[in-house]
């Protein structure tokens, strides 16, 4: 029977996921509906992956410590290093791994092992994400949180993807040129001349910067119009010299669900279910995304463990998820992990030693 983890995850604070290479903005999906197409924002699947794998391997690094580089490597990134290992040993370790708590789970190792976890980008519980199929549609009752009414209090039809993206500004000050530090002059050596030059190269500085801002402009307009203009140099443009800033930044909305799912391969055993719940439980007692440090990235994460009945994930105490004691292999889950030694984890992990015929790493029994 199938098994997966299956819920919704809330946003309680602003969620900032960035695009690559566009750290302000973030990542954004294009689905097609019968209205046309849709874009919303989403977390990566990667992302949740890449957290959790690390949470397990903490844990493992806490019961074997200190570990080699080579270790540390393979149980926080999957890998000892770049090329893969070959050999007529693979199939019987990659048996063997499906079997161990880490390495079946998040696969890796040596051999480039496949993982027996399939994790699903979570996306917003939405009309597009629902009508085409991404999200249950047992989970159209969350589409009230996008009601909009008139003045008259009817409801207004909602769009294939209300937008839950909102860009925020953080300003960064500059103390002195704000001059809102009034110990500014007990504090600061010679601070008359300091302030006084300082002050004064920012303020020569905006100057310069404001004039090549209004070249590149006029520049611009000129190519538009068919004109033949020199090309300015990016090395050339003045560097700033103050500190105070203007910071945009996008985010997904409080109070967005999050589709969330998971699934298990059918070898994965109950005690390798119940050690990435623990893990995914460690990755929810932390800010996802970016932007941590303002307090961004706090969710409510509400999941089910589903095998013929549904089962609650986690329990949660004085702001902390940790896994549900009635799910089962708790027990088998700890004997494995304390079974972990630094010998048996080089054998499976980094193909150490060679023979390993005469290595037994610790399996997990089928629930």
């Amino acid at each position: 029977m199938n098994r997966f983890i299956e819920g919704i995850v809330h946003t309680i604070t602003p969620m900032h996921v960035a695009e690559f290479g566009k750290d302000k903005e973030v990542k954004v999906m294009n689905a097609q509906t019968s209205s046309g197409r849709v874009r919303f924002p989403y977390f990566p699947a990667n992302d949740v992956r890449g957290r959790t794998r690390r949470k397990a391997g903490e844990t493992i690094m806490d019961k074997v410590k200190p570990v080699s580089l080579p270790l540390f490597h393979v149980l926080s990134c999957g890998s000892p290093g770049q090329i893969p290992a070959t050999g007529s040993e693979s199939v019987t370790r990659i048996i063997n791994g499906q079997k161990d708590m880490y390495l079946g789970l998040f696969g890796g190792g040596p051999y480039i092992q496949k993982g027996g976890v399939r994790v699903r980008d979570m996306v917003p519980v939405n009309q597009a994400t629902i009508e085409i199929g991404m999200v249950p549609e047992c989970y159209s009752n969350l589409l009230s949180c996008y009601e909009r009414k008139d003045k008259e209090g009817n409801t207004i039809n909602q769009d294939a993807a209300p937008w839950v993206i909102q860009e925020f500004t953080h300003i960064k000050v500059d103390d002195l040129v704000a001059a809102n530090r009034m110990r500014a002059p007990e504090l600061i050596e010679n601070y008359a001349q300091v302030a006084l030059d300082y002050m004064k190269s920012v303020m020569e500085n905006s100057a310069v910067r404001k004039d090549e801002k209004k070249l590149a402009a006029e520049n611009l307009e000129k190519k538009r119009a068919g004109e033949i203009v020199a090309s300015i140099n990016p090395d050339n443009k003045t560097t700033k010299v103050g500190l105070g800033n203007i910071l945009p930044s996008e985010a997904i909305i409080p109070g967005v669900p999050l589709y969330f799912r998971v699934d298990f391969e059918d070898y994965i055993s109950d005690a390798q279910v119940h050690f990435f719940a623990d893990s995914l439980a460690g990755i929810f007692n932390e800010p996802l995304g970016g932007r941590g440090s303002i307090g961004w990235g706090i969710v409510k994460a509400d999941l089910d463990l589903v095998n013929g009945n549904r089962t609650k994930l986690f329990t949660f105490d004085e702001g902390m998820y940790a896994v549900n004691p009635v799910l089962p292999g708790h027990d088998e889950c700890e004997e494995a992990l304390e079974a972990y030694t630094i010998k048996s984890l080089s054998a499976i992990l980094l193909a150490e030693p060679a023979n390993d015929s005469k290595v037994k790493t610790k399996a997990t029994a089928k629930g």
